[in-house]
């Protein structure tokens, strides 16, 4: 963590951008006066493989845009964390407001071992070909935050792609 003044600070730049979806994850709405456009220099966004949700990837001349959420509780993070699940940990980045301003904030990266699809990840075109899909999907997962453990969520979620229920996501 990188201190806890600064450790409730998250930048989100794939479908926790949306304000739906952070508010089935984090099961309530936060206030809107606590979210603002933010970007990231030095990374692009690529397809998860076979998902279609992003990961941050490295990029020199790269831009990402996003949305920096301040004030989010100890159980805010853990819920966070319950949804991104084993493939994204914290990590530290200065995320920037306007032309200037520089602040501290978390980012969900993917694991190193993981892999991009190569495909630029665009928002708006997630927005409109999954999110209907995804939403449903994103509140049934979390019901599961507290009552089960990450693994048996893990398996009953792949049971449900095999079967054809998560098919959105592929």
């Amino acid at each position: 963590m990188i201190g806890h003044d600064h450790a409730m600070r998250y930048f989100f730049f794939g479908s926790l951008r949306d304000p739906d979806v952070l508010t089935a994850v984090l099961g309530r709405r936060p206030l809107p006066a606590r979210i603002q456009p933010a970007w990231l220099r030095g990374f692009r966004l690529l397809h998860m493989r076979g998902e279609t949700y992003p990961l941050l990837a490295a990029a020199p001349a790269g831009v990402v845009r996003g949305a920096l959420v301040h004030g989010l509780t100890e159980a805010d993070a853990a819920r966070l964390a319950f949804f991104e699940g084993e493939e994204y940990e914290t990590t530290p980045v200065m995320a920037r407001i306007g032309a200037r301003r520089r602040v501290r904030a978390l980012v969900f990266q993917a694991r190193p071992e993981l892999a991009g699809g190569g495909r630029p990840w665009d928002f708006a075109a997630w927005r409109r070909a999954h999110k209907r899909a995804f939403l449903p999907l994103a509140r049934a997962w979390m019901a599961f935050h507290g009552h089960a453990d990450f693994a048996q969520v893990e398996a009953m979620w792949r049971k449900r792609r095999i079967h054809g229920f998560g098919a959105a996501l592929s």
